[in-house]
């Protein structure tokens, strides 16, 4: 199993929801600025001060639901009992098996 990296998968991601509107930015609620500890206001980071943000979830954490989710699969369909993993694509995250249940479990 080839595993593609972050930036390959984010931008597939992104190409097959292109059409999907903005979703209101759930950091700064529409706003685009945040107060800061000091009371200060800044631009969010989350989505630069737009106030909305992509539809699709292009998040790391995503990334690595979908490599758990896609392995899972493979490992069902050849009727292997998941095993511990690394991540290939520099993604910093660990991956353990439940034998009772085969299902895999993320942890960060």
């Amino acid at each position: 199993m080839k595993v593609i990296s972050y930036e390959e998968w984010k931008r597939q991601v992104e190409l097959a929801h292109k059409d999907d509107e903005p979703v209101q930015c759930e950091e700064c609620c529409g706003e685009g600025h945040q107060e800061c500890d000091l009371g200060h206001e800044h631009e969010c980071q989350e989505c630069d001060g737009l106030g909305n943000v992509p539809a699709a979830d292009t998040s790391r954490r995503a990334y690595a639901n979908d490599l758990a989710s896609d392995l899972q699969a493979m490992l069902d369909w050849c009727g292997k009992i998941p095993a511990e993993i690394e991540s290939s694509s520099g993604l910093s995250m660990a991956v353990y098996s439940d034998i009772k249940t085969r299902k895999l479990r993320i942890v960060a």
